[in-house]
C-alpha cells in the first residue's frame, strides 16, 4: 500500500473538497442530470457488444483474431 498513514474515511472526506468532473460512459440521461446541475461531463456512447448477447459476441470474437 503506498500510504498506509491514509485513513478511509480522511480520503473520502477529501473527495468532494475540489470541483469534480465527469466521464460518463453508456445511459447519457445520466450525463444529462450532470450537467443541468453545473457539473463538467464528458459523455462516451458506448454498449455492449453485440447487444449484450454473449453467444454473438464470442461468435463476433473469433472473426477478429
Amino acid at each position: 500500500m503506498p500510504n498506509a498513514e491514509l485513513k478511509p474515511a480522511a480520503g473520502a472526506a477529501g473527495l468532494l473538497t475540489t470541483p469534480v468532473s465527469v466521464i460518463n460512459v453508456g445511459l447519457e440521461g445520466f450525463a444529462d442530470e450532470l450537467r443541468a446541475v453545473g457539473v463538467p461531463v464528458v459523455h462516451v456512447q458506448w454498449q455492449p457488444p453485440a447487444g449484450g448477447d454473449a453467444r454473438l459476441a464470442a461468435l463476433l470474437a473469433k472473426l477478429g483474431t
